[in-house]
């Protein structure tokens, strides 16, 4: 055992370096999203081993091997991470993400990038001084092993008509939207899944005035669209803070405890929405948001690589690099800082 450093106490006492959350405690919910990398890629492994379909096997090996970076001898899905102190606090500047769809690193940072870049474009949204609305529509529990075709045969067309007909209620009153697919798994039927839709919708202020819509009048365009035999659950409500907007429409595909919850549930669920479309813009969040639209690297592009220990960002001013690295002695597990 080293030193006891009081500065960084924990890891000190353990003989390990600096521990991530030590350093920028604000950053510690790494760890968690390491744990559980390392769960949903022994979930897909098993899977992948018991699986009938050679195809899908393959395919399941494979999610499995990135998330572990086994091809490529390369460590975990972002279990290699650098920032760098900034006056926001730290920015991560590089990592060695896998950016598989079902890796819960991944789709955190996937969402966090989408909402920072759409917190970015709404200075020029708000010049267009509209209004905002919160929508949800849900449908049914489907069975996870025909949730592909509940969403190219259901979901979709009927999203499609849904909108569609508000849109042509509203007329230029319509502006927009911006929406997420979201999907659970249920709690008491664990191969079962709950697919839901979140848009965020923008309208002329007049919409409130002269087309405003009951929650009821949503409610039974929903099941219109849906041509369901049951009342499905629509929530609406009308935001005037655009920064509570984004949080909600944008948090997350998959509820965390969903990544490591059953080996049957998460490959399947991984298979079958395979090439689905997460989110998708219309009106002036596409052509605001348009940017957006793409996977990016899922890490912060303001800074210019300008040697091995120091960035230098659009200021000129060089900033201190900060490395860590999963490491693991015993039953400790975190991110150290690699030099240290």
């Amino acid at each position: 055992m080293g030193t006891f450093n009081p500065q960084y106490p924990s890891s000190s006492f353990l003989g390990m370096p600096p521990f991530l959350g030590e350093i920028f405690p604000g950053d510690a919910n790494f760890n968690k999203l390491q744990h559980s990398v390392r769960q949903s890629a022994n979930l897909l492994q098993i899977a992948a081993e018991n699986r009938k379909n050679q195809a899908e096997a393959s395919k399941l090996q494979d999610w499995s091997d990135k998330l572990m970076g086994r091809k490529y001898n390369n460590g975990s899905c972002g279990s290699k991470l650098s920032f760098i102190k900034t006056s926001d606090g730290p920015k991560l500047i590089a990592a060695n993400f896998c950016r598989v769809r079902c890796c819960p690193m991944c789709t955190s940072r996937r969402s966090a990038m989408w909402r920072a870049k759409a917190f970015r474009a709404y200075p020029e949204l708000e010049k267009l001084n509209l209004r905002y609305l919160l929508l949800t529509l849900t449908v049914r529990n489907v069975p996870v092993s025909r949730l592909r075709e509940f969403i190219d045969n259901t979901l979709s067309p009927a999203s499609h008509k849904f909108m569609m007909s508000f849109k042509y209620k509203l007329g230029k009153l319509y502006r927009g939207y911006l929406r997420s697919f979201e999907c659970t798994q249920t709690k008491h039927h664990i191969y079962n899944s709950h697919p839901h839709l979140h848009y965020m919708i923008a309208v002329e202020h007049e919409y409130f005035d002269k087309k405003y819509m009951e929650q009821s009048e949503f409610k039974e365009l929903w099941k219109r669209s849906l041509k369901a035999d049951y009342d499905p659950i629509v929530s609406i409500e009308a935001v005037d803070d655009f920064e509570r907007s984004p949080l909600e429409v944008l948090k997350y595909e998959l509820k965390p405890a969903d990544y490591v919850s059953d080996w049957h549930w998460l490959p399947e669920y991984a298979l079958q929405v395979s090439g689905v479309q997460r989110i998708s813009l219309a009106g002036v969040f596409r052509k605001h948001f348009n940017f957006l639209n793409r996977d990016g690297s899922l890490i912060s592009s303001d800074y210019d690589d300008d040697n091995r220990n120091f960035f230098k960002g659009k200021s000129g001013k060089k900033a201190k690099i900060y490395n860590f690295e999963w490491l693991e002695k015993g039953n400790n597990k975190q991110y150290c800082l690699r030099g240290a």
